[in-house]
């Protein structure tokens, strides 16, 4: 009996990562996502607090959007909300994760008004693809000869980059 649970339990976690892989909502209910640095003020920060709260109506939205983005439905899209609504965790940590594992050989630039913020999502993402899950997920991890926090690549030729206002980017 015992046996044909831990079957059954299997047989769930691997359809849960199957339809992680093109699912945006499966996979951000499937990992972790990093919040605050562990250490307080640590600007270099490696290792992130995860953030356990259910998903709010306005985060079911947003990922709604950015799965039809991912999709090809939307081809431009704002997302106007107060600070604090998850904007920056979905926009530049979950979702260029999610698009770098399902469409290998993509490249994902995280673009913002200096580059020191691009960079501290570089890390929470880095984060992310490190996660055993992420790697069961995709079949992808992070690539040891490009892991900087500012510009990393992933073992399936995907690419990210960190960018200031300032930053070459061709």
């Amino acid at each position: 009996m015992s046996a044909s649970n831990e079957l059954r339990e299997l047989h769930e976690e691997r359809e849960k990562r199957l339809r992680a892989r093109n699912d945006l909502l499966t996979y951000a209910s499937t990992i972790e996502i990093p919040g605050a640095p562990i250490r307080e003020g640590d600007d270099d920060a490696e290792e992130f607090v995860p953030i356990k709260e259910a998903f709010g109506a306005h985060h079911l939205l947003w990922l709604s959007c950015l799965q039809k983005v991912e999709n090809g439905e939307i081809h431009r899209l704002m997302g106007l909300m107060p600070p604090g609504a998850g904007k920056s965790v979905y926009s530049s940590v979950v979702f260029p994760t999610h698009f770098m594992g399902r469409w290998p050989r993509s490249s994902v630039i995280v673009a913002s008004y200096g580059a020191d913020l691009p960079r501290k999502f570089g890390r929470r993402a880095r984060s992310i693809v490190k996660q055993p899950v992420y790697q069961r997920i995709f079949g992808a991890s992070l690539d040891a000869e490009s892991s900087a926090a500012d510009e990393w690549g992933l073992s399936n030729g995907s690419d990210w980059m960190a960018a200031g206002i300032l930053t070459g980017i061709t």
